[in-house]
Order: C-alpha cells, then structure tokens, then sequence
C-alpha cells in the first residue's frame, strides 16, 4: 500500500506514466511520452523540500513526479503543507527500483538527463523540448551511482559563487523551468537529446 496520490499499483509497474480518470487539474490528457516532463526524485528525505519540488513540478506543468518507494520521503502534512495543493493535484509514482523505472521509459523516447555537480555538461547546452525525465539526487548524497548510470545524459548548473550546489528543489524549479522556457522557443546554440 503506498502513501501518494495517483501512484500507480505495482501491477501497473510496467507503465508508471499512466494517469488515474479523475485528476484535479480539468481536462489534460495522459503524457504522450515524446513530449512529456517528468521530475524524477532519487531519495529526496526532508519533507519540506519534496513538498517544495512537487509545488515546482506542478507549476511548471509537469506530468508526472517519480519517487523511489523506499528511498523518498511518504507524502506527509508537512509535505502537503509546503507543495500549497500541489500534493493533491500532481500525478505521483512511487517505484520500488529506481534503476528499472528510466531503463523502461527510454523504448518510449523518453530522454533521461541527470543533474551531477561534476558533469562537464551545462543544463543550458541541451535541447530540452522533446520528452525529458529530469533526475534529482537527494540531499547530501545526490543521486546514487545506479541510478547515474541509467541517464543518457549528466549535466551540471554553472556554480559561480563560493557555494557548490543548490538545494534540491531549487535545483528543480530551475531544470523544469528550462525546460518550460525551451519549449516556448527553440534555442540557437543547443544540441538534440539525440
């Protein structure tokens, strides 16, 4: 039994993007994978930053958020407190191996690009208008060696200052955003997901 809204059962395992008949944001329809963003949180602890990434996620228009089932913090009232009704409106899926859940979406076109500090790559390098899952790491650790692994790309947000790395949620809105922003406008200067 898990604790999230619209996660979907461990039968439906084999498609995690699929949407439950009744969602709270009207009418949109199930993500047709190439052009869908998912938000995908590998070990995210502290409740009030998975609240902030779900109200990030859901602002930005995400389809979908993946957690990993033991690994991520359960849907909480703190967390429903911080995410200001994202909790309840965004599609959520938890998964018991966050290893498994990119190697089945990317038959579906669907392109996994994580977020590393030490990527040689920029966010701002990729053409992020074709279906992307963007992968977080936790607090501290990032994201665990497997779970790298699977992404077709690693990619880095340029660090300026004396800190170097950002909280996870502001991490998130600034990846989603981008996202958001390529799709408005095809950029000059990126490179396909390809």
């Amino acid at each position: 039994q898990t604790s999230t809204n619209n996660a979907p059962s461990d039968s439906d395992s084999q498609d995690p993007c699929r949407r439950p008949a009744s969602r709270h944001r009207g009418d949109r329809r199930s993500p047709r994978l190439p052009v869908a963003r998912v938000l995908v949180l590998d070990g995210v602890q502290d409740p009030r930053n998975f609240g902030a990434c779900l109200r990030v996620a859901d602002g930005a228009g995400a389809d979908l958020v993946v957690v990993a089932r033991n690994r991520n913090v359960d849907l909480t009232p703190v967390v429903s407190k911080v995410a200001a009704g994202a909790a309840e409106s965004q599609c959520i899926a938890q998964v018991g191996n966050m290893v498994r859940f990119p190697e089945s979406t990317k038959g579906k076109g669907l392109w996994i690009v994580g977020a590393d500090a030490e990527a040689t790559s920029s966010l701002y390098e990729l053409d992020l208008s074709v279906g992307t899952a963007l992968v977080l790491g936790g607090e501290g650790e990032g994201m665990r060696r497997l779970t790298r692994e699977t992404c077709d790309h690693l990619v880095s947000l340029p660090m300026r200052g004396a800190v170097s790395s950002l909280n996870v949620a502001v991490a998130a809105g600034i990846f989603l955003y981008e996202c958001v922003r390529q799709r408005s406008v095809r950029l000059p200067g990126t490179h396909p997901l390809r």
